[in-house]
């Protein structure tokens, strides 16, 4: 009778290993959720990104020089790229286009 007890024992762990091990494999290997930090704490931090000629992303101000400016850009307007700072805005600490989804309607 003990015998079998111990068996029971040791097929109840194999299945709480294997599920704990099932659900670390599936959270990517993570054992708690990753924040990133915050791009901003007002609007004033952020620009559009200087790599794009009709930039649609903003980021903080103080990363613009480990980016490389396009020496040419098409002079083709695009209503939801974010051109001048003011374009861009900080939203829940993230720099973000505030034109994103604009049309020619809109202005």
């Amino acid at each position: 009778m003990q015998k079998k007890n111990l068996i029971g024992i040791l097929i109840v762990i194999v299945i709480i290993i294997f599920l704990v091990s099932w659900s670390f494999l599936d959270s990517g290997g993570r054992t708690s959720p990753i924040t990133e930090p915050p791009q901003c704490i007002a609007s004033e931090d952020c620009i559009p990104l200087p790599s794009e000629c009709h930039p649609h992303s903003c980021m903080n101000k103080e990363f613009a020089e480990d980016y490389v400016i396009p020496e040419f850009c098409t002079e083709m307007f695009d209503y939801g790229a974010a051109y001048e700072p003011e374009d861009c805005g900080c939203i829940e600490s993230k720099c973000v286009n505030l034109n994103e989804g604009r049309t020619p309607e809109d202005f």
